[in-house]
């Protein structure tokens, strides 16, 4: 097993870029202290918003690189094909079975983001619960997390690589799951039995919460009949 360590290059150009960002905006800060006048103008405004801009973009993208990956430890165990993050004194174990969704996040190839934001670039695993998983280049490449658990390289491009905590938000929680379930049963309720089979056989038709449903009504059908038989009379 080996346990993933912070990068020194990068630790240090993620650090670099977070005092700098700090920097200019304390710089910012004392200027127009000192110049409140520049407040009423126009092209100063624009000028410091400006500044502004470039350089709370790296401060946000470094300050949560190092927050993600500096909290938490990344064991990869090649010979299962598993990680084991280490976080607030919890072991999780993850293995591809256990992934629902995943992605590799980077800079678009081309243009202004490549060339300002290189550096920044990762990897979101999304387990059951929806709960997220990110490892940043400041402990690896994603391409290697994505082969040590053997997923495909499914990556998205863009403009400037934020950490997406929206990522995943199409998969089910338990318990919006069963709540689905609990409303297709009502749809389905008066299928016959038929088409209920076809729809359980139907995978690439049916969502995986409209089959259970179909399931159940089956078998809650086939009780009450079992039941039935054994009346007295019948």
């Amino acid at each position: 097993m080996t346990q993933l360590k912070p990068r020194l290059d990068n630790l240090l150009l993620f650090l670099a870029n977070l005092l700098i960002s700090i920097g200019t905006l304390i710089w910012i800060a004392s200027m127009l202290i000192k110049r409140p006048t520049d407040l009423v103008k126009i092209e100063a405004i624009v000028a410091y918003l400006g500044f502004a801009i470039i350089v709370i973009i790296p401060l946000i993208l470094s300050s949560c690189y190092l927050y993600v990956d500096l909290t938490k430890k990344v064991i990869i165990d090649e010979k299962n094909k598993a990680l084991i993050i280490k976080k607030s004194g919890k072991d999780t174990i993850i293995t591809r079975h256990d992934i629902l969704d995943s992605c590799i996040i980077r800079t678009k190839k081309y243009g202004f983001s490549r060339s300002s934001f290189p550096l920044y670039r990762y990897v979101i695993l999304v387990l059951s619960e929806r709960r997220r998983i990110f490892i940043t280049n400041l402990l690896c490449e994603p391409e290697y997390i994505m082969n040590v658990l053997n997923l495909k390289n499914n990556v998205v491009e863009t403009t400037i690589p934020f950490l997406d905590w929206k990522y995943g938000n199409g998969i089910l929680t338990t318990k919006e799951f069963e709540s689905k379930i609990i409303e297709y049963e009502t749809l389905f309720q008066d299928h016959t039995d038929k088409t209920l089979n076809n729809i359980v056989l139907q995978k690439e038709t049916y969502a995986d919460y409209a089959r259970e449903a179909a399931k159940r009504i089956l078998k809650k059908r086939e009780m009450n009949t079992t039941a039935n038989s054994k009346l007295p009379g019948l």
